[in-house]
């Protein structure tokens, strides 16, 4: 049966009803009907499922609500709000049927539902959920044996193949659909195949036959009455004119495609088909209306997070600014352009890595079926020939030639697999290189994040007060862990309450509470024993948390016990606006950050209780347990040790020296790293030795041990005030530790002399430099206190640096006047 004469039986059906019917009747008749409605009038479609959904809510008294019929209901309403671009809204609606229906049993609306939640991640660009997704459908489909649900989701299995460049699998999977479809009540299947067709003839660049399918396709769908549909199908086929240059058809038909999603109410294929008519014109050179065409796509993208529409936009607006002269506008739009870029990438970094290891597994079981196939072709041929063998003993020279024909078909054979091979061992030399590309990503921000904590470290043991650490910590905790504001609370003196220890980051009128007194049972439980961190992309509603930590301005929240041992001391709460949540990585570094803040507070409650003799021992003991803090570099060595077996194993010199290389640096980089934390935290007594006598001490425990060549030239100075002389020391020891923390230098001079009541300081090294002007605009640490500490002291800094050509610093000081009497 068609799909119209299943809507009109439907409608009699409707009809018939007496007012008295039995109410699940009439819910059940009215999500079919609205079910079998959702291509062709989406308005009418939800309309009648959520009056289902308000039947199946309302029971008469004494009844529970109809669960059956708010599963169907949910799946149409979710499915129609997709398709006219509310993804949201639509993704909570099937992800609350998909739990329906998997205790209700029904394989059908399962089916349904996991084709629209795949739908919705593949207009996202999120392939590693809509393959999740796409494959459960399809298992449940064919569990089910129902063919027509069987083809829709081999429909999405040939739009992933011709998403990641298979185009030629996806057409075969698309064309096997199109024979299935041209049974009754198939003209979705159809219509569908149609469309991802024509797509991927267009991506293939063979257009003249994309146009033959898609004028097909538009008369299906306009004939079966699928208005999304036909907005695609208008959308598809003006992309295929302006690739041919028929620009005024293609108007046309963008113009159909725009007016119809306004009809439907389709914000994503209203942006879309703006997007492509500002293309259109900016192809005729009415740069005017292309622009009013794009700023109009910017509006409506930007309303429903369509990324790709919102960034081509910008693109195409900087293009034709940057034509008119505007400059201005023109660099406006290519910043909002790249930021989106940027944005874009950092979403899909981890995804890609998903996406390339799901596609290798397809190829290596299709690889596989192929041998398998090709090794019982080869056997076949073998029994065919000893059967010939024996009976054409007769005829040797029919039986030679037919040996060579079949020797030259398998050597054919063999050189087909050899050029297949090699093509399989490039996509792999391609695809590690990409692997390596991330991992090296990944080593950088591990890199980052260690350098976190060895900074928290530092403030931990220079700093007085807790307030001093936390302003320094915070914004590098909020640069590691990507939040956009972080707060710290601390109990109170009699633990009953939380009072603020630090915040960051907070908008204008929104201010974390300096105390909260009460909160939920659960929330103190979770707070007051040791647990895993708490997660909630939805923080407005989840009331587990405190209302005075619920800011509506902010979707995401991560709070983190921060614990002295096993005694929670308070809560470190960070912030993201939207609801992409933290990943495991991030909330196990949060953790950790958590973790050390519980140190520092540990750490500024020895310090009080004890003496000086106290202080001593416990830096003793930290200096012992902070081994660890170079545990992440060994075990990267363990990795490289691992990866140079491995390469040694498998013959591969390139990257087993690769990873001996890797190896000596990270050794040489975790050695530097632990003689200057044991010193850190063993310095020379300032006042005991003098000035003098404690740098050389520092040079003779570190930079001499690391293998640094040194050039000191140290003249005798005259006596400086206690003050002065501590502040010249730490300037001299924060730029050596930055010396022996990044610079990975051979030679190093230190230079200090006085001078008509001047004090030059010069220390130069060999080592691989930076820009300058860059690690400024970043904030680093150690310099930001170096340069506090020259204008403490009255005097002038200068840096001097380029990538590879070493670093000179130079500090010109004033004596006081006491001492220059």
């Amino acid at each position: 049966m068609s799909q119209a004469s299943e809507i009109q039986m439907l409608e009699l059906k409707l009809a018939a009803l007496d007012p008295g019917a039995d109410a699940l009747v009439r819910i059940d008749l009215l999500n079919e009907l609205a079910w079998e409605l959702s291509d062709t009038d989406s308005k009418r479609a939800l309309s009648l499922s959520q009056r289902a959904c308000e039947l199946a809510n309302d029971p008469p008294v004494g009844q529970a609500p109809y669960q059956t019929g708010i599963a169907y209901s949910l799946r149409t309403q979710g499915y129609v709000h997709a398709r006219l671009g509310d993804n949201a809204l639509g993704l909570s609606q099937l992800l609350q049927a998909q739990d329906l229906f998997e205790v209700l049993g029904y394989g059908d609306g399962l089916a349904d539902v996991l084709d629209g939640i795949a739908g919705i991640y593949y207009h996202l660009n999120h392939f590693p959920e809509f393959l999740n997704y796409m494959h459960r459908q399809l298992e449940v489909a064919q569990r089910i044996d129902d063919k027509c649900r069987i083809a829709n989701a081999n429909n999405n299995l040939g739009a992933i193949y011709n998403s990641t460049g298979d185009t030629n699998r996806a057409i075969e999977m698309l064309l096997q659909n199109l024979q299935l479809a041209t049974a009754p009540g198939y003209e979705r299947i159809e219509s569908l195949a149609l469309l991802n067709l024509a797509e991927t003839y267009l991506q293939t660049d063979n257009t003249e036959r994309a146009l033959d399918v898609i004028e097909r396709g538009l008369a299906v769908v306009q004939n079966a009455g699928f208005d999304i549909f036909e907005i695609f199908a208008h959308s598809i086929a003006g992309r295929i004119y302006l690739r041919l240059d028929r620009v005024e058809e293609a108007l046309r038909a963008l113009h159909s495609a725009h007016t119809l999603s306004r009809t439907v109410g389709s914000k994503y294929n209203e942006a879309q088909s703006l997007l492509y008519l500002g293309q259109a014109h900016a192809e005729l050179g009415q740069a005017d209306l292309a622009l009013e065409y794009l700023q109009a796509c910017v509006a409506i993208a930007a309303t429903i997070n369509a990324a790709w529409e919102l960034q081509d936009a910008h693109r195409q607006a900087a293009q034709i600014y940057e034509r008119q002269g505007d400059l201005g506008n023109a660099l406006e739009h290519l910043k909002a352009y790249h930021a989106m870029k940027e944005r874009a990438f950092d979403e899909k970094a981890d995804q890609r890595l998903k996406v390339l290891q799901v596609v290798h597994d397809t190829e290596t079981a299709k690889k596989e079926a192929l041998i398998a196939q090709l090794r019982t072709q080869q056997l076949e041929n073998e029994i065919w020939e000893r059967k010939q063998t024996e009976s054409a003993l007769q005829a040797v020279q029919a039986r030679l030639e037919q040996e060579v024909d079949l020797r030259t078909a398998e050597l054919r054979e063999t050189v087909a697999l050899l050029q297949k091979e090699i093509e399989v061992r490039e996509r792999a030399e391609l695809e590690i290189q990409e692997i390596v590309a991330t991992l090296e990503q990944r080593v950088a921000a591990r890199t980052d994040e260690l350098a976190t904590f060895f900074d928290l470290t530092l403030l931990a043991g220079q700093e007085e007060t807790l307030e001093s650490v936390f302003e320094q910590a915070l914004p590098r905790i909020m640069e590691v862990t990507r939040s956009r504001a972080i707060c710290i609370h601390l109990f109170d003196e009699e633990r009953k309450g939380l009072r603020i220890a630090g915040e960051l980051n907070f908008p204008q009128g929104v201010a974390p509470p300096q105390h909260i007194a009460q909160w939920d049972v659960d929330f103190d439980r979770w707070l007051r024993l040791p647990n895993d961190p708490l997660v909630t992309m939805r923080l407005a509603e989840t009331t587990l948390i405190p209302e005075e930590l619920r800011f509506h301005t902010y979707q995401t929240c991560l709070g983190a016990q921060i614990k002295i041992g096993s005694r929670v001391e308070g809560l470190l709460s960070c912030y993201r606006f939207t609801s992409r949540g933290f990943g495991v990585d991030e909330i196990a570094l949060v953790t950790a950050v958590a973790e050390q803040l519980g140190m520092i507070l540990e750490t500024k409650r020895l310090r009080i209780q004890a003496g000086e003799i106290a202080v001593l021992e416990e830096r003793q003991r930290l200096a012992r347990d902070l081994h660890d803090s170079v545990s992440q570099t060994l075990y990267s060595l363990s990795l490289f040790s691992r990866a140079a077996r491995e390469a040694a194993e498998d013959g591969d010199t390139i990257r087993l020296n690769h990873s001996l290389r890797e190896l000596e640096r990270n050794t040489l980089h975790a050695l530097r790293e632990m003689r200057l934390l044991l010193y850190e935290l063993r310095p020379a007594d300032l006042e005991q030795e003098g000035l003098a006598r404690a740098i050389t001490l520092r040079m003779n425990s570190v930079e001499r041990r690391v293998g640094l060549e040194l050039d000191v030239r140290w003249p005798e100075l005259p006596p400086m005030p206690p003050k002065y002389e501590a502040e010249l020391y730490h300037i001299i020891v924060e730029v050596l530790n930055n010396v022996v923390k990044h610079a990975s230098a051979h030679r190093l001079s230190v230079h200090l002399e006085q001078a008509a009541g001047v004090l030059h300081l010069c220390i130069a090294d060999d080592g691989r430099g930076f820009e300058v002007a860059a690690v400024k605009a970043k904030g680093g640490l150690g310099l930001r206190n170096v340069e506090e500490r020259v204008l403490r002291l009255r005097g002038q800094l200068s840096i001097t640096s380029g990538p590879g050509a070493g670093t000179q610093i130079e500090a010109n000081i004033p004596f006081p006047m006491e001492v220059r009497r």
